[in-house]
Order: C-alpha cells, then sequence, then structure tokens
C-alpha cells in the first residue's frame, strides 16, 4: 500500500510541476507583453506634443489662414476692378453704336461677339456679320465713323 501512495505522490509531484512550468511560461509570456506594452507607452509618451506644441501650431495656422484671407479678398478687389473695366469696354463699343443710332439688335449682335470697343469696330468682317441679317450698308457706316474715331483719338 506504502508504495501506492508513493506512486501517487510522485504523480501528484509531477502534476504540480507541470502546472508551475506552465504559469512560469504564462509568466514570462505575460511580462515580455508587459515590457512591450511599457514600450509603446513610453514612445507615445514621447511622441505626444504638449499643449504650448499644440497651441502654437494653431496660432501658426490661424496667421496663415488670415493671410490667406487678406489674400482672397485683393484678389476679389483685383476681380471687382477687372469687371469695372469691362463694363467700361463694353460701354464704350455701346455707346458709340446708340451715338450713331444703331438698331439694339444690331448692338447686341456686335456686343455678344465681342466688338467692344471702337478699334474692336474698325476690324468688322463684313461677309461674317451678314449671316446675322445685318445690312452691308449699316455695317460699312459703323467700320467708317469707327475708324474715324480711332483716327480721331490720335
Amino acid at each position: 500500500m506504502s508504495s501506492m501512495n508513493l506512486l501517487k505522490m510522485k504523480r501528484e509531484i509531477e502534476n504540480l510541476n507541470s502546472v508551475v512550468n506552465s504559469l512560469k511560461e504564462e509568466n514570462s509570456s505575460l511580462r515580455s507583453k508587459l515590457d512591450e506594452l511599457n514600450d509603446n507607452i513610453i514612445d507615445v509618451n514621447l511622441k505626444k506634443p504638449s499643449c504650448i506644441e499644440v497651441t502654437n501650431f494653431i496660432d501658426e495656422v490661424k496667421d496663415e489662414i488670415i493671410i490667406l484671407a487678406s489674400k482672397i479678398e485683393e484678389i476679389n478687389k483685383k476681380r471687382f476692378l477687372k469687371d469695372i473695366v469691362t463694363i467700361d469696354k463694353y460701354n464704350e463699343a455701346y455707346l458709340f453704336l446708340k451715338e450713331l443710332e444703331i438698331n439694339d439688335k444690331i448692338i447686341n449682335i456686335l456686343i455678344f461677339l465681342n466688338y467692344n470697343t471702337i478699334k474692336d469696330l474698325c476690324q468688322l468682317n463684313i461677309e461674317d456679320l451678314i449671316v446675322y441679317n445685318i445690312e452691308r450698308e449699316i455695317l460699312e457706316i459703323i467700320i467708317k465713323r469707327a475708324c474715324e474715331k480711332v483716327i480721331d483719338s490720335f
């Protein structure tokens, strides 16, 4: 009987040794994972910007946005001035044609075809404009008077 007890005890000790070895392996694995996590936390803490750095970055972005806003405002002003010049340019041909008492339909056709200045009117191509049902005589008058006005302005 005592030999059986010894055998059982030996088996129990072996089982306990196996459990202890298994626990040691798990413990070792957990420690390596813990060390890895600690290293990652240290890396994150090193890479994490401070509040001052974030504030400085936001201030830089704010300054750049202010500069961009002023540039956009300047572009809009220039665009507005360009539009005014364009309106004046359109008005030049329009007013000239009105002085000649040209029909509004013909004026609109010429403005639509980008004959916006008196110099442009000097360069009318009669053959191209006859297609729009504009009489040859009217076109000749426009060209003649426009060229006279350009010559007079020099």
